[in-house]
């Protein structure tokens, strides 16, 4: 059980770790616009999408032509961008720029793992030995692949500078700022992997003349191939084939089973079928969501793909601007502020509306009490009153109490004297009683008076005598009343 709820604990604090460091510029949320261009000979290219809550949607495709088999020239080309994205009503888009694989150097490569943490400075100064290129005359990045043995294997893909400043020069005086440079083949890669649904993808890409293809794993290329290709030499699909069986083989001894997606005219299609392995995918626009296009219109799926790899979240594409630096990403704290000063001001609020709720009661039970100080009042004095005539019939009571009364002392002599004795005289104080008379048989009285709880000390205070006349005893009997002498006493000690 201890264990169990250790691990919920660490789900829980990981969890909350995500949410209190999740930024609000997160691409997951933040929405996002990009207008890719691809570059290549005898046309330029472009797509327009834009990003929402992680969804991808394509605005508009443009396809400008050029002259068969030539790169455009550097101010043609940033005039034409400029064309596109007044046409796709993106201006304020950030630019991506598709260069030719013709163009680049795309290798793997690989280092020992030691390396892992200072890839970026390794590879800079080992570049002008991996390619013809210095750090300095170069555009390049790179992508690990993986880790095994001991050694790190990467993909690296490099261009020559001053082919590309040109180029890059004549778009800053058409006051546009490129924001990523990446390779058609890897563009290409990314739109199959995407169309795949992210599974192990062989891609073909054939254009006038050539193709290019390579193989796509987990959303990253890591393999490519490139040559010339004409469907008048037929022949030239066996290597072709060659390749891709290569390719395919040792994903099948992995476990996994690509798919081969084709991008080719429909007169080579009939070709590519009878020669090259396994079942084929070609593109069509029904694989993507895209406009409604004119009947004819060239698809620029390279543009495509280079549009998709910048907007799509998570994604670490290839940016050749970066000169394989990438920037470690800073753990957000803006969420965290936010949520602290809502708290905080939740707090402050939760504060003020007791501190006001609570002045509110004050103030409506100062008014009740104002309301009802006359009926107090009357009470006050009614309670007065109550005091004063308890404190008297306290008295009345005690003083009640304390002394028996005369009656009662009268009532107890009747009750225990016998009945042939009657009374002469009785005299009673607060302490005493004296009593006279006759009875047939005096001395039967003191046994009886001493048994009376309301007297003690019974004693004849002068002699008895016979009065032969009445032929009774003549008596005078002094005592004390029970219980006065003691309260008299416990007073004088209270005292």
């Amino acid at each position: 059980m201890a264990s169990l709820a250790a691990k919920q604990l660490v789900l829980l604090g990981v969890a909350l770790e995500k949410i209190l460091t999740f930024s609000l510029a997160d691409e997951h949320i933040a929405p996002g616009r990009c207008l890719s261009v691809h570059l290549d000979a005898g046309g330029i290219a472009v797509a327009f999408g834009s990003r929402f809550l992680s969804g991808i949607g394509i605005k508009g495709t443009r396809y400008y032509p050029l002259e068969a088999g030539k790169y455009p020239a550097p101010e043609t080309f940033a005039s034409t961008v400029r064309l596109a994205l007044n046409d796709l009503g993106a201006p304020q888009a950030d630019v991506t720029l598709v260069v030719p694989k013709a163009w680049t150097i795309v290798k793997t490569v690989d280092f020992p793992l030691i390396v892992k943490e200072n890839l970026a400075a390794v590879i800079g100064y080992e570049l002008d030995r991996l390619t013809p290129l210095s750090p300095e005359k170069a555009y390049y990045d790179f992508q690990v692949l993986r880790e095994d043995a001991g050694r790190l294997h990467l993909l690296l893909a490099v261009l020559k500078a001053e082919t590309l400043d040109p180029y890059l020069n004549a778009l800053r005086q058409e006051g546009i700022t490129i924001k990523r440079v990446n390779v058609s083949l890897a563009a290409f890669g990314v739109l199959s992997s995407t169309v795949r649904k992210g599974k192990s993808v062989i891609f073909l890409d054939f254009k006038p003349g050539r193709y290019e293809g390579g193989l796509m794993e987990r959303g990253r290329l890591t393999a490519s191939f490139t040559g010339d290709f004409s469907s008048s030499e037929p022949e030239k699909t066996g290597a072709i084939a060659a390749t891709i069986n290569s390719l395919s083989e040792t994903l099948k001894k992995e476990g996994k089973s690509p798919t081969l997606v084709v991008n080719a005219e429909l007169e080579v299609r009939p070709l590519l079928v009878r020669a090259l392995p396994g079942p084929i995918r070609f593109l069509e626009a029904t694989d993507l969501k895209l406009p409604a296009l004119p009947p004819g219109k060239i698809i620029p799926y390279t543009a495509l793909g280079g549009a998709i790899e910048s907007l799509q979240a998570g994604r670490q594409g290839l940016n050749l601007l970066t000169k394989g630096v990438h920037n470690a990403e800073r753990t957000p704290v803006a969420l965290s502020i936010l949520l602290l000063l809502a708290l905080a001001g939740l707090g402050l609020f939760i504060m003020a509306a007791s501190m006001q709720a609570e002045t509110k009661k004050v103030e409506a039970i100062e008014r009740e009490i104002a309301a009802r100080s006359g009926e107090v009042k009357e009470i006050e004095a009614l309670q007065k009153n109550i005091a004063v005539l308890e404190q008297e019939i306290g008295t009345i009571h005690r003083f009640k109490t304390a002394k028996p009364m005369v009656l009662d002392l009268l009532k107890e002599l009747t009750k225990v004297l016998p009945p042939n004795t009657w009374l002469t005289r009785t005299l009673i104080t607060d302490t005493t009683v004296a009593i006279e008379g006759y009875s047939l048989a005096a001395t039967d009285i003191l046994p009886k008076l001493e048994a009376s709880r309301s007297f003690r000390k019974v004693e004849f205070s002068s002699p008895t005598f016979r009065d032969t006349r009445i032929g009774a005893d003549r008596f005078a009997v002094k005592m004390e009343r029970e219980g006065l002498a003691e309260e008299g006493s416990d007073n004088e000690k209270k005292q």
